[in-house]
């Protein structure tokens, strides 16, 4: 018997992140939820019908959407096999994840998702796309895909080399947090809310990266913010942060007020990308 219905949602905070997750098979219905990384078990309920299963399993998951939780795509299992190869050597894409939400400079409700796709394959000239979810006051704009041209000289081998010492460390999986400092939500020079890196291997002759976020990376890695002095973070060790420090180099990306203010490298080619309104209200999609 088969899987017929099966989502995956995530909310993130000031407190971290947390995942619900939803499946049917047959006559029954599993859910299982808790904070983002975390193996939690499945608890499972039967009911008379596959189709009272999976009606039950819609409600739950309209339930979830409107209590503010985000599709998203589910986390794949970081791959195990060796990688003996120079990253340079090698065809890969990159999905990068920088996220900004409860931030509230100046005020406003100044917040965004930026995703970036990186691809790099031997002897072609590596590309990367961008795509923007951001909110300003209340109002949501959605940025599709559009290149990302950036001095790539200097900034993809450091990202490479930062890559290939996380993997001799064998950090291939990395959760990790970091205090936010801002005293309130009018404090203008905030932390990331979160960062979020996969790095995947490439079939050969792969030019489609829309399907990355569904393949087993090779590495991963989560940095949340967190803004209360009450729950311990557990901060990057130095090769985990010089692997974050060079995603942002790569994307032309530095602070969050910088990226509000528009005074980064991300800037120009984000001028040219085409944005349209995307609903009202403060809701800014996660995975995009």
């Amino acid at each position: 018997m088969s899987v017929t219905f099966a989502k995956y949602a995530v909310s993130m905070s000031r407190t971290g992140g947390k995942f619900w997750e939803v499946e049917v098979e047959g006559a029954e219905m599993r859910v299982r939820y808790g904070k983002i990384g975390q193996e939690r078990a499945w608890s499972s309920k039967s009911y008379p019908t596959p189709e009272k299963a999976e009606a039950e399993a819609q409600k739950k998951w309209r339930g979830k959407l409107q209590k503010g939780y985000t599709e998203a795509p589910r986390p794949s299992a970081v791959s195990d096999a060796p990688i003996r190869e120079a990253l340079t050597e090698i065809p890969l894409g990159g999905v990068l994840y920088f996220r900004a939400l409860e931030r509230f400079p100046g005020g406003n409700a100044d917040m965004f998702t930026i995703k970036v796709l990186l691809q790099s394959i031997p002897g072609e000239a590596p590309k990367m796309t961008a795509a923007v979810h951001w909110n300003w006051d209340g109002s949501c704009h959605a940025y599709d895909a559009f290149p990302l041209t950036l001095d790539l000289s200097t900034t993809l081998p450091a990202f490479l080399t930062a890559a290939e010492a996380m993997l001799a460390a064998d950090h291939r999986d990395v959760s990790v947090s970091i205090e936010d400092t801002r005293t309130d939500r009018e404090e203008y020079d905030t932390e990331w809310s979160s960062i979020e890196l996969t790095l995947h291997r490439l079939p050969d002759g792969a030019t489609d990266l829309s399907s990355l976020e569904g393949s087993s990376p090779f590495l991963r890695v989560l940095q949340k913010a967190i803004s209360f002095k009450a729950q311990a973070v557990s901060p990057p060790d130095e090769v985990t942060q010089a692997f974050i420090d060079g995603a942002l180099r790569l994307a032309g990306l530095t602070r969050v007020e910088a990226r509000s203010e528009g005074a980064d490298l991300f800037a120009e080619p984000f001028r040219s990308a085409k944005g349209r309104e995307d609903g009202g209200g403060h809701t800014v999609k996660l995975y995009i």
